[in-house]
């Protein structure tokens, strides 16, 4: 008799000793001979042993599957009990509110600036949907409702837009009293009459920060009801779709000292919206120019509608920072004393790659003994120009930005006497041996910011050398978006890190 099974207990009452297939059925398998008759006796008188045996085999194996199956559940119970006591127990549900909060910030940030806040299957909604927990710190979170954005295409386009002007209305309510942050933008023309301007209109006086990329007719149709009433706002950016436009002296919603009293920054991406500008209160001045088709648009080609960067600082009196695209083609003659400027610390010039339009016949033009910051220099002509210009102003950079295609000895020894420069900003191509040039050069060098070169022109091993000599200093390397190391950077620099070294793609 057959034992009992070692899983189930079952007692097969099975014989072992049956015999086995013959050799004499195998060579009646490979011919077509017929058995002798007493070989179809014996043969016959096998068939319900052999059928018999079939059965109880299929009912031990049948009682194994139930068996199999019945741990097969158990198990899954026992894991599905493991891993509620996890969820249960997940330190998520005893994060302070502070923290929760934190989170739901680094959440907005990651989202797509292009998202509309009027989405409800985006941020910061779905948040409030995870728990009961999430939910009563996103509504008790003001800042986390900060940030509006509208695309009135957007609103165009939703199968039921007269819902969107209560989603408006929730938001700005959840907000309580905290500044926000406004963008609006449309491809198209925005009347005044649109049904959900009357709730921005309402929360104008908390409006800190405004990104307009409208038409100059929406901008007007969207500001002039809110003339006196922006008390708040610092920052202004425009991102205007005509190309020439001029300034309105009397649209003066932003430069009457009672409309917007705080405007300190002006940001402009295009041509600058018909808007009368506070030149004289403005500490930031950002201006980023097209290119419209294969020729670079310049500020003085059209001089009745645009102002040159010597005339845009002879207003900004009160500028601590001047960012300008643009270089003058044919700037004007130089005065016969140089500007001074007692309160710009940065200015960032780009220039087109063309002859004679480098920032080196603009300095001349200026005396800046503030001056901390300054970029982009690119070639020869523009380190004699920084070099004359610090020299003339007492000034001592820490803060140097370099588009170096070509690394030449002047600019070497340049950057060689730049001893109390702390961050080095790198762009576009660079000279590959660029990592050689500045081993034992820039001695307070904390931050590296290689976040604008392309990816593929960072040197893995060359780096490793220059960051890896300055440990001791460089407290953040800053690289491109892209780059992908053999070794990943946590491991590679692990030593560095524990050191205190912040290394990460930008």
């Amino acid at each position: 008799m057959a034992p009992p099974c070692s899983c189930c207990g079952a007692h097969a009452n099975i014989p072992l000793n049956l015999t086995p297939r013959t050799a004499r059925i195998t060579d009646l398998l490979n011919s077509n001979v017929c058995p002798l008759v007493y070989e179809e006796v014996s043969f016959r008188a096998e068939l319900p042993v052999r059928g018999e045996r079939i059965t109880q085999l299929d009912d031990a194996i049948a009682s194994a599957r139930r068996a199999l199956q019945s741990l097969v559940h158990q198990r899954h119970r026992e894991l599905r009990d493991l891993n509620d006591i996890h969820t249960v127990m997940n330190p998520i549900r005893r994060l302070p509110q502070d923290v929760l909060r934190e989170i739901f910030l680094i959440c907005l940030d990651d989202q797509d600036p292009r998202a509309d806040s009027l989405d409800t299957h985006g941020m910061p909604w779905v948040l409030l949907q995870v728990s009961s927990q999430w939910r009563a710190a996103g509504l008790t979170f003001s800042r986390l409702w900060s940030r509006v954005h509208v695309s009135f295409d957007t609103l165009a386009l939703h199968p039921h837009p007269e819902r969107l002007g209560h989603v408006l209305w929730l938001q700005l309510s959840r907000s309580k009293q905290y500044p926000l942050e406004v963008e609006l933008s449309s491809y198209t023309h925005v009347s005044e009459m649109h049904p959900i301007l009357p709730h921005l209109w309402d929360t104008s006086n908390r409006w800190r920060t405004l990104v307009l990329d409208l038409t100059d007719a929406s901008v007007r149709n969207i500001l002039v009801p809110v003339h006196g009433k922006l008390h708040a706002l610092e920052l202004v950016s425009t991102k205007a779709h005509d190309r020439y436009i001029k300034e309105d002296t009397g649209f003066d919603v932003l430069s009457d000292v009672r409309s917007a009293p705080a405007l300190r920054a002006l940001h402009i991406d295009g041509s600058p919206v018909s808007l009368c500008i506070p030149w004289s209160r403005l500490e930031e001045y950002v201006c980023h120019r097209p290119t419209f088709g294969m020729r670079p648009y310049y500020m003085d080609e059209t001089p009745a509608v645009t102002d040159s960067n010597i005339m845009l600082l002879h207003k900004l009196d009160a500028a601590r920072t001047f960012k300008s695209r643009c270089i003058d083609r044919f700037p004007p003659r130089p005065p016969q004393t140089p500007l001074r400027r007692q309160n710009l610390t940065s200015l960032w010039l780009e220039a087109p790659q063309l002859p004679d339009m480098g920032i080196s016949r603009l300095l001349p033009m200026l005396d800046l003994p503030a001056l901390r910051s300054f970029g982009w220099i690119c070639g020869v002509a523009d380190v004699h120009a920084v070099r004359d210009l610090l020299l003339r102003s007492n000034s001592t950079l820490t803060t140097l930005g370099l588009k170096p295609k070509t690394f030449s000895q002047v600019l070497c020894e340049f950057v060689q006497e730049s001893e109390a420069v702390e961050t080095l900003v790198l762009k576009d191509s660079m000279d590959p041996w660029i990592f050689s040039y500045l081993n034992g050069k820039l001695p307070c060098l904390s931050l590296l910011d290689l976040s604008e070169v392309p990816p593929i022109e960072v040197d893995e091993g060359k780096l490793w050398i220059l960051v890896n000599a300055r440990r001791k200093r460089l407290k953040d390397v800053r690289l491109p978006y892209g780059y992908e190391p053999t070794v990943p950077l946590e491991v590679r620099y692990a030593a560095m890190i524990k050191e205190g070294l912040r290394i990460g793609l930008y």
